[in-house]
């Protein structure tokens, strides 16, 4: 099941979950220019901007407390970008129209935060020196995760078009 949209229009300009958007395209267009130059390269810089499960606690703390924030707009390919930015795109603006602009973003990195916790607490990784990219934690679900329970707690009754694949 695929959403494709709330009924309803609504007027609000969500500008604070298009600008999210942007950057998450243009975060993933650095990706692939990383991707072009090889293999190597381009996991060498996932590891160093990514939430490393396995860092916490060995990692100054600035650079985990950086790595949390930017591993919420990296993405493994086209249709992980493309999937979260979908449910961005059909959820965020009626959770922005109640929240306001700036209160959205803060909102938005603070869910993404607390699924980046949750994913350290409970994740069940073994961290292990024969495999580096074990612990790597990227993308924006667990903060679009957050907009849409927001969305549905603020929304109840509110219907959502929807494909069947």
């Amino acid at each position: 099941m695929l959403p494709l949209g709330v009924v309803g229009r609504t007027k609000f300009r969500a500008y604070g979950a298009f600008a999210l958007l942007v950057i998450n395209i243009v975060v993933f267009l650095w990706e692939l220019m990383l991707m072009a130059r090889g293999q190597a390269v381009f996991m060498e810089a996932i590891a160093t901007y990514a939430m490393n499960v396995c860092a916490v606690g060995v990692e100054p703390l600035p650079v985990i407390g950086r790595n949390l924030i930017l591993s919420m707009f990296l993405h493994g390919s086209l249709a992980h970008l493309a999937g979260n930015m979908l449910f961005l795109w059909i959820f965020a603006p009626r959770v922005e129209a109640y929240l306001g602009h700036r209160r959205f973003i803060v909102f938005y990195l603070l869910a993404g935060l607390a699924a980046s916790a949750a994913h350290w607490l409970f994740g069940g990784v073994v961290c292990s020196p024969t495999q580096p990219y074990a612990g790597l934690a990227i993308g924006a679900s667990g903060a679009i995760a957050g907009v849409m329970g927001a969305f549905l707690f603020l929304h109840p009754g509110l219907r959502i078009e929807t494909a069947f694949m």
